[in-house]
């Protein structure tokens, strides 16, 4: 990047788009918002209202006064709400994290040669064949200068994780240390309206340009090497051995903070340990906690009192158990796993394959270590708004507001209006959406099954199979319990195999009480997958499994070849 550039975007939190010139406001969400669009998302709440599956084009309005995109306007990035001028993203919009491609006559702008047919499903996989006629006359010219580019970005990967816990640990945790304290330290009292409004947008901008970059990248750096290295393990030990081998290899690592969060849970629990030393270090966490909106937990002893019930376990059941026997398991296959690469014909490879192991097996806690630190930042952005509800009047449909209004610079809305967005709001939380959009024909007809929820597949008869993503390792049986929100489990069976959308740190209480996990959406790093593999839980990711499995039926779970089997219907 140019010197004195941000990594991510303008520091002031805008940027002008360079056909246009028009600058447009801040928003929070993944959104896509052409420029000088009159229709500007809630500031925490996107109710998703872009006219999907309506056959919408380009430029047609929809509700508000939205229209249907242009050609080149900002991008939001939907990590860390950086805006990236000028990014060509076609006829579409970045809808609440999913991208939205125009549902009607965007396929019809092919950007191919004329008179050639294209194969669409082909354009879903890696190329088949050299074109010659399509390919650059230079390209073996330039082919020795490319090599070498690829190596150098490969040799400053290597260097970066080599000084990513360093950096990390050293500089990006003292970093938010000191500014959170120092924010922290000046009374709301001491804010007059103008200057909370300066001190919100100097806190969003740090939070979701500086401290997210900083905290989301050796976990990322750990997790390219996992995927390396199970992409690698896979061709030499076979899909079966490779997964499983890989799934022991990254068990029980050394400095999870997710353990950490666990083990002082279940002392909470177990030994009377003093919950304000919880809080302290964990009570800015949150099921959900990605919605500002959502209250952390120091905040709701109703939930702090439930996630602490499913915390009273067996003492070899408790969160330290677990991790001490999965750390011995890491252990003992480190040792056996030179001899298991030479059954398979693959000795040869292994220092190869222990670099990238290292590389993951250091990096890989960094990635819900990294999120809780920078959560914190997101624990400050909700406590500016609700200083902000208390000084109007609105309380908790702060929330509903926009950051134009919220910030004084529109009129702010009556309370009628805020109630009709809660609402939306509410409706708009029972669709289905896929990650993706995809204006394609098959992904239309695979999208509208998706966007409503269906009644649960309550009459599925034993045999019934479904296809999954193995996420950790293993082969159980058990009853299938199938929740939405973690507060719905009160008491779980030992034997149960916990089926849910997805999980994060307010899920982590129950894995001490399940034998097995199917999520729908999540993969290698996500939460769910990293804490399995560090309590031995088998889990997989399985599309619509709410909808596909019924609650009560017993199932076996393969999360090895990703397989779950339906044995008996529900009682």
């Amino acid at each position: 990047r140019r010197k004195g550039q941000h990594p991510l975007g303008d520091r002031d939190g805008g940027a002008t788009d360079p056909e246009s010139g028009d600058r447009p406001a801040n928003l929070l969400r993944g959104d896509f918002e052409p420029a000088g669009s009159p229709n500007l998302n809630p500031l925490f709440k996107d109710p998703v209202e872009r006219g999907v599956g309506e056959g919408r084009g380009a430029g047609k309005p929809g509700p508000e006064g939205d229209c249907g995109g242009s050609r080149r306007g900002v991008f939001v990035d939907a990590q860390c709400g950086s805006k990236h001028p000028g990014v060509p993203v076609g006829p579409g919009q970045i809808v609440a994290g999913a991208e939205e491609r125009d549902l009607g006559d965007a396929g019809d702008r092919d950007q191919f040669p004329p008179g050639r047919e294209v194969d669409r499903g082909a354009l879903d996989g890696p190329p088949q064949q050299l074109r010659w006629d399509d390919a650059d006359p230079f390209l073996f010219l330039r082919l020795p200068r490319l090599l070498w580019i690829l190596l150098r970005a490969a040799r400053r990967e290597r260097q970066r994780c080599r000084e990513a816990p360093a950096r990390f640990d050293e500089r990006v945790v003292r970093s938010i240390d000191r500014q959170l304290a120092a924010w922290q330290a000046t009374p709301w009292s001491n804010y007059s309206d103008d200057a909370l409004g300066a001190h919100w947008r100097e806190c969003r901008d740090r939070v979701l340009g500086e401290w997210a970059a900083e905290s989301l990248l050796p976990g990322y750096l750990g997790g390219l090497a996992h995927a390396r290295l199970d992409a690698a393990l896979r061709v030499a030990m076979g899909p079966a051995d490779g997964a499983a081998w890989l799934a022991r290899l990254v068990s029980g690592l050394d400095g999870d903070l997710t353990v950490t969060q666990n083990e002082l849970l279940e002392r909470v629990a177990a030994e009377g340990a003093p919950l304000a030393e919880f809080l302290e270090r964990f009570g800015h966490r949150a099921a959900g906690e990605m919605e500002l909106a959502q209250p952390r937990w120091r905040e709701e002893p109703e939930t702090r009192e439930r996630m602490i019930r499913p915390g009273r376990t067996r003492p070899e059941s408790t969160p330290a158990a677990r991790h001490a026997r999965q750390r011995a398991d890491r252990l003992a296959a480190e040792t056996e796993w030179l001899a298991a690469l030479a059954s398979h014909g693959a000795s040869s490879l292994h220092e190869d394959f222990l670099a990238d192991l290292r590389i993951a097996q250091q990096l890989l806690p960094y990635r819900e270590t990294g999120k809780h630190h920078w959560l914190r930042g997101y624990d400050r952005l909700r406590a500016i708004a609700l200083e902000w509800g208390r000084r109007s009047g609105l309380g908790e449909q702060v929330f509903f507001l926009r950051e134009v209004e919220l910030l004084g610079d529109a009129p702010r809305p009556a309370a009628p209006t805020l109630a009709a967005r809660q609402r939306r709001w509410k409706a708009c939380r029972q669709l289905g959406l896929p990650d993706i959009l995809d204006s394609r024909a098959a992904a239309l007809d695979a999208m509208a099954a998706k966007t409503v929820r269906m009644p649960v597949n309550a009459a599925a008869a034993a045999g019934r199979e479904w296809d999954a993503r193995p996420l950790s390792a293993g082969i159980v049986e058990g009853v299938a319990r199938c929740i939405v929100e973690p507060g719905e489990a009160d008491e779980l069976a030992d034997d149960t195999i916990l089926v849910c959308p997805s999980t994060d740190p307010g899920w982590t209480p129950l894995f001490t009480r399940i034998r097995g996990l199917v999520v729908e959406r999540g993969g290698q790093l996500s939460h769910g997958a990293l804490v399995a593999r560090d309590f031995g839980i088998p889990a997989v990711a399985c599309d619509d499994a709410l909808r596909l499995i019924p609650d009560g039926c017993r199932l076996r779970l393969d999360a090895v070849a990703g397989r779950i089997v339906l044995l008996e219907p529900r009682r």
